[in-house]
Formats: structure tokens, sequence, C-alpha cells
């Protein structure tokens, strides 16, 4: 009797990277900030600022190449994920304090989107990513496995980076925030031709 084989169809592709900015260059980032308008925002509830428009990009002024190294990194996932070469088009600060939530949203008009860590300790919120499968309830599930759980999370630490596709759906799953300022850098991407 053949025993067949298992076939991994239509993963999604997620990319975590633990350390990505050491601390002095997340403070840079911070820094940039500083003078920044900060405004509501309708994926952030709570207490909760972001600097976020269409057309901002904090890291246009950074130094010690922090852009390059980001633009990199999208390019080596952009690689994996079989898409065309990307840049990253624009960035934002989430500055989110106790008790505010990051409600569930995507990233339209965006191929690969990303999120750097700059100031998180172990009271802030994780980052749930959803299932995009639309027919999971359909089934009983008696066992959670990476086809049928309904989200997965990271718990970030300062520096770590996540890069995801746009379209997927993710926030903080409702839980609130315990930290006093998490600071979010969150940046968007397009094709670079």
């Amino acid at each position: 009797m053949s025993s067949g084989s298992t076939i991994k169809v239509f993963p999604t592709l997620i990319n975590y990277t633990n350390n990505f900015l050491n601390k002095k260059e997340c403070e840079e980032i911070i820094n940039l900030t500083l003078n920044k308008k900060l405004n509501s925002h309708l994926c952030l509830k709570g207490k909760a600022k972001s600097t976020h428009t269409l057309s901002s990009n904090i890291l246009n002024n950074s130094k010690n190449n922090i852009l390059e190294k980001i633009n990199n990194k999208i390019n080596e996932y952009a690689v994996d994920y079989g898409v065309r070469k990307l840049k990253l088009d624009n960035s934002w600060i989430n500055i989110q304090n106790k008790n505010s939530v990051l409600n569930k949203h995507s990233h339209p008009d965006s191929v690969v989107s990303g999120a750097l860590y700059l100031k998180v300790d172990k009271n802030s919120s994780k980052i749930y990513f959803y299932n995009p499968n639309p027919y999971l309830n359909f089934v009983n599930i008696y066992k959670q496995t990476e086809f049928t759980c309904e989200n997965y999370f990271f718990t970030p630490q300062i520096g770590d980076l996540i890069l995801f596709p746009s379209w997927l759906m993710h926030g903080s799953n409702n839980e609130k925030n315990n930290t006093t300022k998490r600071i979010v850098l969150s940046f968007n991407t397009v094709y670079l031709c």
C-alpha cells in the first residue's frame, strides 16, 4: 500500500527577524518622530496616536543606512514570496499607551508590509495574524495545526522586524496593550519598476 505524500498548498509567508536593529538604531528612528504631528487612526483604539499618512516616510532622514537595510530585507522576502523587486513606499510610527488596542486590519495598495518594534517590553500587546481561509469554520476542528489555527501571534522584542503580505489581516486580537508607549514603525512597499 502506498503511503502517499502530503503537500502544503497556499501557504502564507511571514518573515520574523529577531534583533534586526539594535537599540541605538531604534532610538534614532524614535528621535526622527519627536516633532512629527500625531493623529488618531482607525486602526488604533484607545490612547494611541500615529504619524500615518499615505505620503509620509519617517525613514527618509534616517542615518546609518537603516532605510537601505530595510529595503534589502524586503527584497530578500520578495524573492521567497515570488514577486518582483520592491521598495519601501511609506512609513509611519504608531504609539500605543496603556489599554489601547490595534484593530484588525490589512494594508491596501501595498505588496508587502512590515512592522519594526522600536519600544516594547514584556507587557506590550502581541501581534496576531489571522488565517485567511474563509472556510475554516466549515469543519469541526479537534486539534490546532498550521492548517486549522485561527490565528498565529508573535511577542516582539525591541529591534524585531516582521514582514508579511499586505493583504494579510493582523491586529492585537482585542488584547489591550499594557505598556506605556509601545512604539512601532510600520511600512508599506510598492514595486520598484
